[in-house]
Protein backbone atom coordinates (compact mmCIF):
# COMPACT_ATOMS: atom_id res chain seq x y z
CA UNK A 1 0.00 0.00 0.00
CA UNK A 2 2.77 2.55 1.08
CA UNK A 3 5.03 1.09 -2.00
CA UNK A 4 1.90 2.35 -4.47
CA UNK A 5 1.37 5.46 -2.71
CA UNK A 6 4.79 6.21 -3.42
CA UNK A 7 5.42 5.32 -6.34
CA UNK A 8 1.96 6.94 -8.01
CA UNK A 9 1.93 10.05 -5.88
CA UNK A 10 3.97 12.47 -8.36
CA UNK A 11 2.12 11.22 -10.57
CA UNK A 12 -1.68 11.66 -9.87
CA UNK A 13 -0.06 15.52 -8.78
CA UNK A 14 1.28 15.86 -12.65
CA UNK A 15 -1.74 14.74 -13.82
CA UNK A 16 -3.93 16.97 -11.53
CA UNK A 17 -2.08 19.61 -12.13
CA UNK A 18 -1.99 19.08 -16.19
CA UNK A 19 -5.90 19.20 -16.13
CA UNK A 20 -6.30 21.96 -14.27
CA UNK A 21 -3.73 23.87 -16.07
CA UNK A 22 -4.94 22.55 -19.71
CA UNK A 23 -9.02 23.21 -18.83
CA UNK A 24 -8.04 26.80 -17.34
CA UNK A 25 -10.04 29.24 -19.74
CA UNK A 26 -8.72 32.67 -17.75
CA UNK A 27 -7.37 35.11 -19.66
CA UNK A 28 -6.81 33.01 -22.46
CA UNK A 29 -3.11 32.41 -20.62
CA UNK A 30 -0.92 30.65 -23.03
CA UNK A 31 1.83 29.93 -20.59
CA UNK A 32 -0.68 27.74 -18.38
CA UNK A 33 -1.90 26.02 -21.15
CA UNK A 34 1.54 25.34 -21.91
CA UNK A 35 2.69 24.31 -18.57
CA UNK A 36 -0.24 22.01 -18.21
CA UNK A 37 1.58 20.22 -21.47
CA UNK A 38 5.19 20.04 -19.56
CA UNK A 39 2.45 18.70 -16.73
CA UNK A 40 1.36 16.06 -19.55
CA UNK A 41 4.72 15.03 -20.19
CA UNK A 42 6.15 15.04 -16.56
CA UNK A 43 2.69 12.87 -16.03
CA UNK A 44 3.49 9.74 -18.89
CA UNK A 45 7.36 10.17 -16.95
CA UNK A 46 5.79 9.35 -13.90
CA UNK A 47 3.80 6.82 -15.29
CA UNK A 48 6.69 4.53 -16.66
CA UNK A 49 8.47 5.30 -13.61
CA UNK A 50 5.54 3.54 -11.96
CA UNK A 51 5.16 1.03 -14.55
CA UNK A 52 9.03 0.28 -14.08
CA UNK A 53 8.82 0.24 -9.94
CA UNK A 54 6.05 -2.23 -10.00
CA UNK A 55 8.27 -4.51 -12.34
CA UNK A 56 5.59 -4.87 -15.32
CA UNK A 57 8.69 -5.70 -18.00
CA UNK A 58 6.05 -6.06 -21.05
CA UNK A 59 3.96 -2.46 -20.76
CA UNK A 60 7.90 -1.25 -19.66
CA UNK A 61 9.03 -2.37 -23.29
CA UNK A 62 6.13 -0.57 -24.84
CA UNK A 63 6.94 2.24 -22.50
CA UNK A 64 10.98 2.46 -23.29
CA UNK A 65 10.88 4.71 -26.20
CA UNK A 66 8.28 7.12 -24.80
CA UNK A 67 9.75 7.20 -21.52
CA UNK A 68 13.06 8.36 -23.73
CA UNK A 69 11.17 10.98 -25.21
CA UNK A 70 10.03 12.37 -22.00
CA UNK A 71 12.90 12.31 -20.20
CA UNK A 72 15.17 14.14 -22.89
CA UNK A 73 12.02 16.63 -23.26
CA UNK A 74 10.64 17.52 -19.63
CA UNK A 75 13.40 20.49 -18.59
CA UNK A 76 13.67 21.57 -22.57
CA UNK A 77 9.97 22.09 -22.25
CA UNK A 78 10.13 24.20 -18.72
CA UNK A 79 12.49 26.05 -20.42
CA UNK A 80 9.86 26.54 -23.78
CA UNK A 81 7.45 27.75 -20.72
CA UNK A 82 9.99 30.49 -19.82
CA UNK A 83 10.20 31.66 -22.88
CA UNK A 84 6.53 31.89 -23.24
CA UNK A 85 6.40 33.55 -19.41
CA UNK A 86 9.48 35.91 -19.53
CA UNK A 87 10.69 36.66 -22.66
CA UNK A 88 10.16 39.49 -25.14
CA UNK A 89 11.73 37.60 -28.05
CA UNK A 90 9.09 35.73 -30.62
CA UNK A 91 8.20 32.56 -29.78
CA UNK A 92 9.15 30.79 -33.58
CA UNK A 93 8.80 27.11 -34.16
CA UNK A 94 12.75 27.02 -34.34
CA UNK A 95 13.03 27.24 -30.47
CA UNK A 96 11.56 23.68 -30.78
CA UNK A 97 15.17 22.84 -31.84
CA UNK A 98 15.62 22.15 -28.51
CA UNK A 99 13.70 19.11 -28.51
CA UNK A 100 15.68 16.89 -31.56
CA UNK A 101 17.68 15.02 -28.93
CA UNK A 102 14.25 13.73 -27.28
CA UNK A 103 13.03 12.84 -30.67
CA UNK A 104 15.92 11.29 -31.97
CA UNK A 105 16.78 9.26 -29.16
CA UNK A 106 13.65 8.18 -28.23
CA UNK A 107 12.85 6.81 -32.52
CA UNK A 108 15.86 5.32 -31.75
CA UNK A 109 15.21 3.03 -29.09
CA UNK A 110 12.03 2.18 -30.59
CA UNK A 111 13.77 0.97 -34.05
CA UNK A 112 16.12 -1.02 -31.44
CA UNK A 113 13.45 -2.34 -30.06
CA UNK A 114 11.49 -3.09 -32.54
CA UNK A 115 14.43 -5.45 -33.79
CA UNK A 116 15.06 -7.60 -30.95
CA UNK A 117 13.63 -10.88 -30.53
CA UNK A 118 12.32 -11.73 -27.03
CA UNK A 119 15.37 -13.13 -25.32
CA UNK A 120 17.24 -9.50 -26.30
CA UNK A 121 14.33 -7.90 -25.26
CA UNK A 122 14.49 -9.47 -21.56
CA UNK A 123 18.50 -9.29 -21.68
CA UNK A 124 17.72 -5.42 -21.96
CA UNK A 125 15.24 -5.16 -19.15
CA UNK A 126 15.62 -7.59 -16.64
CA UNK A 127 19.73 -8.18 -17.04
CA UNK A 128 20.75 -5.00 -17.58
CA UNK A 129 17.81 -2.25 -16.32
CA UNK A 130 16.65 -4.07 -12.95
CA UNK A 131 19.92 -5.89 -12.69
CA UNK A 132 22.82 -3.73 -14.03
CA UNK A 133 24.38 -6.86 -15.62
CA UNK A 134 25.96 -5.99 -19.24
CA UNK A 135 25.29 -9.36 -21.48
CA UNK A 136 27.91 -10.39 -23.55
CA UNK A 137 27.60 -10.95 -27.65
CA UNK A 138 24.37 -9.83 -28.18
CA UNK A 139 24.72 -6.93 -30.52
CA UNK A 140 21.22 -4.89 -30.40
CA UNK A 141 21.15 -5.58 -26.67
CA UNK A 142 24.54 -3.78 -26.58
CA UNK A 143 23.42 -1.35 -28.82
CA UNK A 144 20.52 -0.22 -26.80
CA UNK A 145 22.62 0.20 -23.79
CA UNK A 146 25.15 2.71 -25.70
CA UNK A 147 21.82 4.32 -26.51
CA UNK A 148 21.11 4.41 -22.80
CA UNK A 149 24.40 5.09 -21.86
CA UNK A 150 24.48 8.34 -24.63
CA UNK A 151 20.55 9.09 -23.45
CA UNK A 152 21.86 9.98 -19.62
CA UNK A 153 24.74 12.23 -20.90
CA UNK A 154 22.14 14.14 -23.34
CA UNK A 155 19.92 14.21 -20.29
CA UNK A 156 22.48 16.26 -18.48
CA UNK A 157 23.83 18.48 -20.95
CA UNK A 158 19.90 19.41 -21.80
CA UNK A 159 19.15 19.92 -17.95
CA UNK A 160 22.33 22.16 -17.77
CA UNK A 161 21.37 24.60 -20.96
CA UNK A 162 17.82 24.29 -20.21
CA UNK A 163 18.65 25.90 -16.47
CA UNK A 164 21.59 28.40 -18.45
CA UNK A 165 18.77 29.71 -20.63
CA UNK A 166 16.04 30.14 -18.28
CA UNK A 167 18.13 31.99 -15.78
CA UNK A 168 18.83 34.36 -18.44
CA UNK A 169 15.33 34.87 -19.75
CA UNK A 170 14.18 35.31 -16.19
CA UNK A 171 17.26 38.13 -15.47
CA UNK A 172 16.18 40.32 -18.33
CA UNK A 173 12.24 40.20 -17.29
CA UNK A 174 13.03 40.96 -14.05
CA UNK A 175 15.27 44.05 -15.17
CA UNK A 176 12.40 44.96 -17.20
CA UNK A 177 9.48 44.80 -15.25
CA UNK A 178 11.51 46.52 -12.10
CA UNK A 179 12.30 49.49 -14.74
CA UNK A 180 8.98 50.43 -15.65
CA UNK A 181 6.67 49.67 -12.22
CA UNK A 182 6.79 50.87 -9.37
CA UNK A 183 4.12 48.27 -8.09
CA UNK A 184 5.44 44.56 -8.49
CA UNK A 185 2.42 43.52 -6.21
CA UNK A 186 -0.08 42.17 -9.00
CA UNK A 187 2.94 41.41 -11.16
CA UNK A 188 5.18 40.14 -8.83
CA UNK A 189 8.34 38.21 -9.89
CA UNK A 190 8.01 36.32 -6.42
CA UNK A 191 6.51 33.16 -7.69
CA UNK A 192 8.77 33.29 -11.26
CA UNK A 193 11.80 33.39 -8.94
CA UNK A 194 10.37 30.78 -6.94
CA UNK A 195 10.22 28.28 -10.01
CA UNK A 196 13.21 28.77 -10.79
CA UNK A 197 14.93 27.90 -8.04
CA UNK A 198 12.74 24.90 -8.28
CA UNK A 199 13.88 23.92 -11.51
CA UNK A 200 17.11 24.42 -10.48
CA UNK A 201 16.55 22.15 -7.06
CA UNK A 202 14.36 19.67 -9.52
CA UNK A 203 17.43 19.78 -12.26
CA UNK A 204 20.25 19.11 -10.01
CA UNK A 205 17.74 15.94 -8.08
CA UNK A 206 17.02 14.49 -11.64
CA UNK A 207 20.63 14.39 -12.61
CA UNK A 208 21.49 12.51 -9.50
CA UNK A 209 18.86 10.02 -9.81
CA UNK A 210 19.73 9.32 -13.36
CA UNK A 211 23.06 8.79 -12.60
CA UNK A 212 22.45 6.82 -9.64
CA UNK A 213 19.50 4.76 -11.72
CA UNK A 214 16.44 3.77 -10.75
CA UNK A 215 17.03 -0.13 -10.12
CA UNK A 216 19.23 1.58 -7.26
CA UNK A 217 15.61 1.95 -5.66
CA UNK A 218 13.39 -0.56 -6.88
CA UNK A 219 13.64 -3.18 -4.52
CA UNK A 220 14.13 -0.24 -1.36
CA UNK A 221 10.74 1.21 -0.07
CA UNK A 222 12.60 3.82 2.34
CA UNK A 223 14.74 4.65 -0.86
CA UNK A 224 11.83 5.28 -2.93
CA UNK A 225 9.99 7.07 -0.63
CA UNK A 226 13.07 10.15 -1.08
CA UNK A 227 12.81 10.96 -4.56
CA UNK A 228 8.88 10.34 -4.35
CA UNK A 229 8.26 12.50 -1.61
CA UNK A 230 10.94 14.80 -3.19
CA UNK A 231 9.52 15.59 -6.93
CA UNK A 232 6.07 15.23 -5.32
CA UNK A 233 6.18 18.19 -3.78
CA UNK A 234 8.19 20.20 -6.34
CA UNK A 235 5.91 19.24 -8.76
CA UNK A 236 2.75 20.68 -7.20
CA UNK A 237 4.80 23.72 -6.08
CA UNK A 238 5.47 24.17 -9.20
CA UNK A 239 1.70 23.82 -10.46
CA UNK A 240 0.49 26.32 -8.01
CA UNK A 241 2.70 28.92 -8.75
CA UNK A 242 2.06 28.65 -12.60
CA UNK A 243 -1.73 27.94 -11.69
CA UNK A 244 -2.00 31.18 -9.93
CA UNK A 245 0.48 33.64 -12.21
CA UNK A 246 -1.34 35.60 -13.81
CA UNK A 247 0.94 38.48 -15.38
CA UNK A 248 3.14 37.35 -18.16
CA UNK A 249 5.58 39.27 -20.48
CA UNK A 250 2.89 39.20 -23.25
CA UNK A 251 0.91 41.41 -20.24
CA UNK A 252 4.08 43.57 -19.98
CA UNK A 253 4.39 43.70 -23.69
CA UNK A 254 0.80 45.02 -24.11
CA UNK A 255 1.02 47.63 -21.48
CA UNK A 256 3.75 49.43 -23.19
CA UNK A 257 2.23 49.82 -26.42
CA UNK A 258 -0.91 50.79 -24.94
CA UNK A 259 0.92 53.71 -22.97
CA UNK A 260 3.73 54.99 -25.66
CA UNK A 261 4.74 58.25 -25.50
CA UNK A 262 3.38 59.78 -28.78
CA UNK A 263 7.00 60.44 -30.33
CA UNK A 264 6.09 63.58 -32.18
CA UNK A 265 5.43 65.06 -28.91
CA UNK A 266 8.74 64.49 -27.19
CA UNK A 267 10.64 67.98 -25.90
CA UNK A 268 13.77 66.28 -27.21
CA UNK A 269 15.62 69.35 -26.89
CA UNK A 270 15.79 68.65 -22.78
CA UNK A 271 19.04 67.80 -21.40
CA UNK A 272 19.85 64.98 -18.91
CA UNK A 273 20.39 67.38 -16.13
CA UNK A 274 17.05 69.35 -16.81
CA UNK A 275 14.84 66.06 -16.96
CA UNK A 276 17.07 64.61 -13.45
CA UNK A 277 16.54 68.15 -11.69
CA UNK A 278 12.74 68.22 -12.99
CA UNK A 279 11.91 64.28 -11.86
CA UNK A 280 13.40 65.45 -8.38
CA UNK A 281 10.75 67.91 -8.50
CA UNK A 282 8.11 65.87 -9.40
CA UNK A 283 9.29 63.24 -6.54
CA UNK A 284 10.23 65.56 -3.60
CA UNK A 285 7.97 68.70 -4.40
CA UNK A 286 5.06 67.00 -6.01
CA UNK A 287 5.50 63.66 -4.06
CA UNK A 288 4.52 61.98 -7.13
CA UNK A 289 5.90 58.73 -5.64
CA UNK A 290 2.65 58.94 -3.35
CA UNK A 291 0.64 57.56 -6.98
CA UNK A 292 -0.69 54.14 -6.14
CA UNK A 293 0.84 51.83 -9.44
CA UNK A 294 3.39 54.47 -11.28
CA UNK A 295 4.89 53.71 -13.92
CA UNK A 296 8.14 55.24 -15.52
CA UNK A 297 5.66 55.99 -18.64
CA UNK A 298 3.83 58.35 -15.97
CA UNK A 299 6.83 60.11 -15.30
CA UNK A 300 7.85 60.56 -18.74
CA UNK A 301 4.15 62.11 -19.83
CA UNK A 302 4.94 64.34 -16.66
CA UNK A 303 8.25 65.76 -17.76
CA UNK A 304 6.65 65.25 -21.46
CA UNK A 305 10.10 63.09 -22.84
CA UNK A 306 10.70 59.44 -23.52
CA UNK A 307 10.04 56.77 -21.08
CA UNK A 308 13.61 55.19 -22.09
CA UNK A 309 15.27 58.86 -21.37
CA UNK A 310 14.04 58.69 -17.97
CA UNK A 311 15.31 54.83 -17.29
CA UNK A 312 18.63 55.69 -18.45
CA UNK A 313 18.93 59.04 -15.76
CA UNK A 314 17.46 57.10 -13.05
CA UNK A 315 20.08 53.86 -14.03
CA UNK A 316 22.61 56.06 -14.64
CA UNK A 317 22.00 58.88 -11.77
CA UNK A 318 20.83 56.76 -8.83
CA UNK A 319 22.51 53.29 -9.65
CA UNK A 320 18.95 51.78 -9.37
CA UNK A 321 15.70 50.65 -11.31
CA UNK A 322 12.62 53.04 -11.51
CA UNK A 323 11.25 50.15 -8.78
CA UNK A 324 13.45 51.07 -6.36
CA UNK A 325 14.21 54.27 -7.30
CA UNK A 326 10.42 55.31 -6.55
CA UNK A 327 10.11 53.00 -2.95
CA UNK A 328 12.98 54.71 -1.71
CA UNK A 329 10.97 57.48 -1.38
CA UNK A 330 7.71 55.51 -0.02
CA UNK A 331 9.81 54.24 2.28
CA UNK A 332 11.10 57.54 3.56
CA UNK A 333 8.63 59.34 4.03
CA UNK A 334 6.52 55.96 5.98
CA UNK A 335 9.70 56.17 8.44
CA UNK A 336 8.96 59.62 9.24
CA UNK A 337 5.74 58.86 9.41
CA UNK A 338 6.03 55.74 11.64
CA UNK A 339 8.28 57.52 14.14
CA UNK A 340 5.97 60.94 14.13
CA UNK A 341 2.87 59.73 14.06
CA UNK A 342 0.43 57.04 15.40
CA UNK A 343 -1.76 56.44 12.07
CA UNK A 344 -2.10 52.63 11.12
CA UNK A 345 0.67 50.84 9.39
CA UNK A 346 -2.38 50.25 6.52
CA UNK A 347 -2.77 53.84 6.54
CA UNK A 348 0.86 54.81 6.02
CA UNK A 349 1.07 52.02 3.28
CA UNK A 350 -1.74 53.76 1.68
CA UNK A 351 -0.55 57.12 1.48
CA UNK A 352 2.97 56.87 0.45
CA UNK A 353 1.59 54.91 -2.54
CA UNK A 354 1.89 51.14 -1.98
CA UNK A 355 -1.26 49.08 -3.44
CA UNK A 356 -1.14 46.74 -0.28
CA UNK A 357 0.37 46.70 3.50
CA UNK A 358 1.72 43.11 2.37
CA UNK A 359 4.09 44.96 -0.51
CA UNK A 360 4.70 47.69 1.87
CA UNK A 361 5.84 45.37 4.46
CA UNK A 362 8.11 43.32 1.90
CA UNK A 363 9.57 46.22 0.33
CA UNK A 364 10.54 47.82 3.59
CA UNK A 365 12.13 45.01 5.58
CA UNK A 366 13.85 44.66 2.64
CA UNK A 367 15.06 48.25 2.49
CA UNK A 368 15.54 48.84 6.23
CA UNK A 369 16.22 45.09 7.54
CA UNK A 370 12.93 44.76 9.74
CA UNK A 371 9.35 45.00 9.72
CA UNK A 372 7.59 48.74 9.79
CA UNK A 373 5.99 47.73 13.26
CA UNK A 374 9.30 46.98 15.01
CA UNK A 375 11.12 50.03 13.22
CA UNK A 376 7.97 52.13 15.06
CA UNK A 377 8.77 50.64 18.28
CA UNK A 378 12.51 51.32 18.12
CA UNK A 379 12.18 54.97 16.40
CA UNK A 380 8.84 56.08 18.03
CA UNK A 381 9.46 59.96 19.44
Amino acid sequence: MVYDILTYSPMFVTLFWAISLLLTKKNNNKAKVFLGVFMTVAFVLYFSHAVFFHRNYGLYLILSPIYTFCTLSVFPLYYLYSHIIASEEKFTFQKFYILVPAIFFSILSFVLILFMNAEQRNAYIVDFLYNRIIPHDVDLVLFMIVNYVFTRITFIVLVIVSLVKSRKIVKHYNIDIEDYYSDLSERSLLWLQNLLNLFGLTAGISILFNIVGRSFFADNTILIFIPAVIFTILLFTIGLHGYNQNFTISDFVTQKKESETDLSTVCLNANEVELYQNMIHLFENEMIYRTCDLKIEDIAKELCTNRSYISKIINNRCCCSFNTFVNQYRVKEAKKLLKESNTTIHAISEQVGFSSTNTFNRVFKSMENMPPGQYRKINKT
